[in-house]
Order: structure tokens, then sequence, then C-alpha cells
């Protein structure tokens, strides 16, 4: 038997069966995109910067943002990477720490509790906040992160 994932409006998610949905059709699509950044992409003479990761068009909602730290980043003391739009960078994922390698998995407030669908009508760049502390974010010589980005596609 098919199974979907739900999500409830307290974030709870769970699978269920797809014969308890009466009625359902199926419309859009998933999509999942990987995009990797390098230390080099975050390198600045200041502690915070912003990256462009993707920018979703109208009518795509971010479901799930997953980074892979396959290269630790050095440098500062501290290293996080968050993501979410420009006004609200960690909408998406809080702080990551990039100091070490590993799967980093810390949904944001859209994730949990709100949506990852930012506009029906218009474009919304999704973004990487990177912030340290101990040193300004040049100061990294090695890193790499990769992002996979699962996004709902929703017919016109």
């Amino acid at each position: 038997m098919p199974t979907v994932k739900t999500r409830t409006s307290d974030g709870t998610e769970s699978w269920e069966d797809l014969a308890d949905f009466h009625n359902t059709k199926e419309y859009g699509q998933y999509k999942i995109r990987k995009i990797q950044k390098t230390y080099s992409d975050f390198a600045t003479a200041g502690t915070s910067k912003q990256v462009t990761l993707l920018t979703l068009n109208a009518k795509e909602e971010v479901v799930s943002i997953i980074g892979s730290v396959t290269t630790a980043f050095d440098g500062p003391a501290t290293y996080t990477i968050s993501t979410g739009t420009a006004g609200d960078s960690d909408a998406l994922t809080t702080a990551l720490s990039v100091k070490t390698t590993g799967i980093k998995d810390t949904r944001g407030a859209n994730l949990t509790t709100n949506s990852g669908l930012f506009s029906v009508s218009a474009t919304t760049d999704i973004i990487a906040e990177a912030v340290s502390t101990g040193g300004n974010l040049d100061t990294s010589t090695t890193g790499v992160i990769d992002f996979y980005i699962t996004v709902a596609v929703y017919p016109s």
C-alpha cells in the first residue's frame, strides 16, 4: 500500500496509508536539488555573508533542507550556516555548525510550524547565511557543504 507523509499544525510528522485519504488526486511534483557551497563562497572580511542557493518560482514550496558537511570548515572559532530568505535567514534551517562533518538537520520555523511556501505569485530567493565568531569568514581555507533541498511544485 502506498504511503504519504503528513504534518500536523504542531509540526508532528507521520506516514499514513494512502488508502486513508479519500478522493485524493495527484497534482504537482517534488524535486530534490543538490547545491554545493564551499568556504570560498562565504569568504568575506567580515563575520556574516549571505549567498543565494536557488530561486523558487511562484507556487514552489521548500519541504525539506538537509545540509551535509563533507569537508569541515576551518578558520573562525565558530562557523555556522543557516538557510531561509534575505529577510529571515533562519526560516528553513537554524544555525548548522559546519566545523565538523556529517548530516545537519536543524529545521527552522517554516519547516516545523509554518510553511516553506513563500509566495503563490512571485519568485523567492532561498539563501544560506554564514556567521562566525572569533575571526572573519575569509580566514577559512577549507570546507564543503552540500544542501539537499526538496521542493514541491504546485500546479498553476
